[in-house]
């Protein structure tokens, strides 16, 4: 979590995200599962671009507000050509006392095309497509692990 803004968070310090957590994003959560669970994630050649930007808003206390800025670009051929380029948006809140995010919000918004090996549309146009990335909750719905955790490498 602390990769995410500078280790001196001043206010209006901006930070560039480490590439290699971005591209894990990219190739693992920002994938289209749209009409359901997609199989396909990129794999590491795939990603063309991958930065996300910090910027420290406010520093209040233990508190450290951050606005993130970025994109993010992958595209395949398995063994049809699909892809999405969204453009990255997002607010967090990190509690310097706890180590923790206590508020994290990420939008991803772009185009994305091609059809996954699951996917039960038709027509592979390219389309808008949006995600949302948050902090999970309490119930154990929200605290199964990531689909492609096994692929991180850690």
């Amino acid at each position: 979590a602390r990769s995410f803004f500078p280790a001196k968070p001043e206010k209006g310090a901006r930070h560039d995200v480490p590439r290699e957590l971005v591209e894990r994003l990219a190739r693992f959560h920002l994938v289209d599962n749209v009409h359901a669970l997609n199989y396909t994630f990129f794999p590491q050649q795939a990603i063309e671009k991958a930065r996300l930007t910090s910027t420290v808003l406010q520093v209040d206390g233990d508190l450290v507000s951050l606005r993130f800025e970025g994109e993010t670009r992958a595209s395949m051929v398995s063994p049809k050509k699909i892809g999405y380029e969204p453009r990255l948006l997002g607010r967090a809140t990190f509690d310097l006392k706890e180590q923790k995010f206590v508020l994290f919000e990420l939008v991803a918004v772009g185009m994305r095309w091609g059809l996954g090996n699951c996917n039960q549309r038709h027509n592979p146009a390219p389309a808008l497509m949006g995600i949302v990335l948050t902090l999970a909750g309490d119930s154990q719905a929200e605290r199964l692990p990531p689909a492609f955790i096994s692929r991180y490498g850690w």
